[in-house]
C-alpha cells in the first residue's frame, strides 16, 4: 500500500498476482501421514491435505465438517490405510475414522474410560494403541469390533514397564514403542508371545558407539523398510534404527547440511521413497528432507 506521510487514504501500490492467499495457516502441527499424493497433517482440531507435488492445501476435517459427527479433542496419534485416516481422540477416549477425501468422522471403537491412549499405528487390518495410564497395548480391528489386550505391565515380571510411551509402530512380528520415563528407550514386544520376554530393549543410549547420546526426548516414530525413524524434540534430529539389530544412524540433524532448515521441536514424522516429512511444533511448520541429499526446506508454515 501507499499511504501519504501526511495522512490520508491508502491506495494499492504493488499487487502480486502469484501470491499465495490460501487461508490455511500452520499453527501447531503434531501428527502427519503420507501417501502417494498427499501429506495429511493434524493441526489443533483440524486435519489438512497438502499435495506432495505442491499447491494449495485443502481441509479434510474440522469441527464444522458435520453437525452430528465426532469432533477432535486432544489428538494423540494418526495413521492411515488406502482410503481412511484413523485418529486416536484421547479427550473422548475414542478411535475415529475420517475419509481421506474429506467428510464426517465415524466411530471405530470406544476405549475403556481408565485408559489414556498416547499413540496408534496400523499394520494390516489392525490398529495398535498404546496406553500410558495402565501400561497397555491394544489391538483393534480397523473396521471396529473386539478390543484385544496384547500387553500390559503385568505381562512380564522383570521387563520395562510402559509409563510414558510417546509413539508406536508395528510389523508382522513386533510392536515397537518409544518410551521416555526414567530414560529414553526404544522397546519391542513380540506379538505372538508377549509373555516370553515382555518388553525388550531394541535401543538405548548405552548401545551407541562412543557413548554418544542419540535419544533424549523421542516423539514421533514411523516404520519403513525394516527401519524405525524417530524424531527427538530435544536433540532436534531424526534417528534411524534397524529393527534387525538396533544399529543406528542420525540421518538428519543440526550439522547434517550447513545453511538449510534445522529442526526446533520436531514432533511427528512420515516417510516415503524420496523424502522425510517432519511436523515441527517449534517452527510451526512442516519440514521436508530429501533422503538422498539430506537437504531440508520448509514445506509449509512459518
Amino acid at each position: 500500500l501507499r499511504i501519504p506521510k501526511g495522512g490520508g487514504e491508502a491506495s494499492e501500490f504493488i499487487f502480486d498476482d502469484d501470491a499465495n492467499r490460501n487461508p490455511i495457516d500452520v499453527e501447531f502441527p503434531r501428527y502427519l501421514v503420507a501417501d502417494e499424493e498427499c501429506l495429511y497433517f493434524q493441526d489443533s482440531f483440524s486435519i489438512f491435505c497438502h499435495p506432495k507435488a505442491g499447491g494449495i492445501p485443502r481441509t479434510i476435517f474440522n469441527d464444522n465438517t458435520a453437525p452430528d459427527d465426532i469432533d477432535l479433542f486432544y489428538v494423540t496419534g494418526m495413521t492411515a490405510d488406502e482410503s481412511d485416516l484413523y485418529v486416536v481422540n484421547a479427550g473422548w477416549g475414542l478411535v475415529v475414522r475420517i475419509p481421506k477425501t474429506g467428510g464426517r468422522s465415524t466411530l471405530v471403537e470406544p476405549l475403556d474410560a481408565d485408559l489414556f491412549p498416547r499413540a496408534l499405528t496400523l499394520h494390516g487390518d489392525d490398529l495398535y494403541v498404546v496406553d500410558s495410564n495402565l501400561g497397555q497395548v491394544l489391538e483393534i480391528p480397523k473396521t471396529g469390533g473386539s478390543v484385544k489386550k496384547i500387553f500390559d505391565d503385568d505381562t512380564h515380571d522383570t521387563d520395562v514397564n510402559l509409563y510414558n510411551p510417546q509413539s508406536i509402530a508395528a510389523d508382522d512380528d513386533y510392536v515397537y514403542i518409544a518410551e521416555n520415563y526414567s530414560q529414553p528407550l526404544i522397546l519391542r514386544i513380540n506379538k505372538a508371545d508377549p509373555q516370553e520376554k515382555g518388553t525388550e530393549v531394541l535401543f538405548d543410549n548405552s548401545m551407541a558407539e562412543g557413548g554418544v547420546r542419540l535419544l533424549s526426548d523421542p516423539r514421533g516414530m514411523v516404520l519403513y523398510e525394516n527401519h524405525l525413524y524417530v524424531v527427538d524434540s530435544d536433540l532436534d534430529h531424526l534417528l534411524r534404527i534397524s529393527t534387525a539389530d538396533g544399529s543406528t544412524k542420525v540421518v538428519f540433524g543440526p550439522d547434517t547440511v550447513i545453511g538449510d532448515t534445522n529442526l526446533y521441536f520436531p514432533f511427528g514424522v512420515a516417510v516415503d521413497d524420496e523424502h522425510f516429512y517432519i511436523a515441527d511444533t517449534g517452527l510451526d511448520a512442516l519440514v521436508l528432507i530429501d533422503r538422498e541429499t539430506s537437504q531440508s526446506l520448509v514445506f509449509r508454515g512459518l
